[in-house]
Parts: structure tokens; sequence; C-alpha cells
């Protein structure tokens, strides 16, 4: 059997992905349904081509994919983890669960018009995506974070993002509208979190000398409450600790490898 490389991989659960979808919506028009986003759909083909192992019943739960050669569930979860704790409750006592994290690497914005459907734009965002934004979701889950069985995968990922132009605070209306899709054309699977070295690996050779939260969120160029979500979900995997107060009372924080 030839082996595809993940950008065949990607393209193949990309048409498929499209197909299913398409099919879904046909049976369910007028039914009022919500439809299972493209993003999702993707990685659901791009980690399981079976179908018959995808959307599988396990007790009073489905789970997005379900491998049973290594008895593991994956579910994918695109924002909120807080979503996931009741099924992580009920999967993790018998199954190994990765949670896979889709993170936009790169991103091209096309603006859609809300009367004529035409997509027009394909301008590159500013913003690049970074691996450590999965923290924020993590912090989520604090009962669930270090369980053995649990693992979370940040899925990096390039996409072209369709936005409906339809914003009430600008002229233009892009400002306040609303994102209808996003189609992944690249990606790059990360590594798996499950220990602490794994979220200190996440950090590459950032922050080696003692850092406060505003250094934290600096070198990761996180902002608000993602600073705080973010070193809390580090500090539980034990990969940083807390070593003193610094000026203004502010806590001072070193990564576990250099405070050893």
């Amino acid at each position: 059997m030839e082996m595809k490389t993940k950008n065949e991989r990607l393209e193949t659960a990309v048409r498929r992905a499209q197909a299913a979808l398409a099919a879904k919506a046909e049976m369910n028009r007028g039914i009022g349904t919500q439809s299972e986003r493209m993003l999702h759909a993707v990685l659901k083909y791009y980690f399981e081509p079976d179908e018959a192992w995808q959307e599988v019943r396990i007790d009073s739960h489905i789970a997005d994919i379900y491998r049973p050669q290594d008895n593991r569930i994956m579910e994918i979860q695109t924002r909120d983890f807080g979503r996931l704790r009741d099924k992580l409750n009920a999967f993790l006592p018998d199954y190994k669960v990765t949670v896979v994290y889709p993170i936009a690497r790169e991103k091209y914005i096309y603006w859609v018009d809300p009367e004529t459907g035409e997509a027009t734009g394909g301008k590159r965002s500013p913003k690049k995506g970074q691996p450590w934004e999965i923290l924020k979701e993590i912090y989520r889950l604090p009962d669930q974070q270090m369980h053995p069985n649990l693992s979370f995968l940040p899925v990096m990922m390039d996409v072209n993002e369709y936005r409906l132009q339809d914003g009430v605070r600008s002229r233009d209306g892009k400002r306040g509208s609303h994102r209808l899709e996003r189609m992944p054309y690249e990606m790059e699977e990360g590594f798996l979190l499950e220990m602490q070295e794994d979220y200190l690996a996440l950090l590459g050779d950032l922050l080696m000398e003692p850092f406060t939260s505003k250094d934290f969120g600096k070198a990761l160029k996180l902002r608000g409450m993602a600073v705080g979500q973010s070193l809390k979900a580090m500090e539980r995997a034990g990969a940083i600790v807390r070593t003193g107060t610094g000026k203004n009372r502010s806590y001072i924080y070193e990564r576990k490898d250099a405070a050893l």
C-alpha cells in the first residue's frame, strides 16, 4: 500500500469532508440542525479515514474518533475545552484520550458579501498562531489536565478563513463580522502534551531566566486573561514553579528545568 505524505493526507481529508458535509446538508435540509464545521470534519478524516470509527457511541457519549487497536479516543475541539469535562470524566477511567486542537499558523481572510455570496480578498493576516495557544484552553480542565490517560495535540494549520461582511461596527461591514468557515490547506502535527517535559518543550529556549507574568506574556505574545490562564496550566503541569516575589509584589517564576 502506498504511503501518503501529510499534504496528500490533508487533500484527501478535505475532499472527503466536503463530500460528507454536502451529503449531510442535503439530508438535513429543512430540519434546522446545526451543521458540522469544515475544519472539524477535515481533522476527523485526517486522523481517521475509516468512517466506521468516526462518531462512535461509547456509553452515553459520542466520541469523534475511536481507535480500538490502542483503545484510544480522539476528540477534536476547536474552542472551549470546558465543554469536554463531562466526556472526559466518562472516558478517562477506561480509555486513552487525545484532545486535538487546531491553531491557525497562517491565515488568509476572504470576505463574503451577505447578499450575493461573492467572496473577495485573500489578504494575509498579520497574526501568526503558536503551539502554546493551547495552554489557555487546557486551563479550563483543572481536574483532568494531568490524568495519566489524557494527552493534548496542538495542530498547526494554514487556513483560508471566510468571513461574512455583516459587521455593524464599521461601514465596510468588517468590524464585528461573523466567521463562516475555515478551510485548511497545509498542516503540521505538533507533539503530544502529556508530561512535564512536554510542556517545557513548548517553551523551547524561552524564559530560561527567572520571569514575571509580564515577561511570560511578552515572550509568548499573549495578552489579557490568556497570560494568567497559560501560566496556571504550566504550573499544574509542573513545568514552572513560583519562586518568590519581585518588584510591585509581582510573582517570580522559573522553569522547572532551570530551577533544579
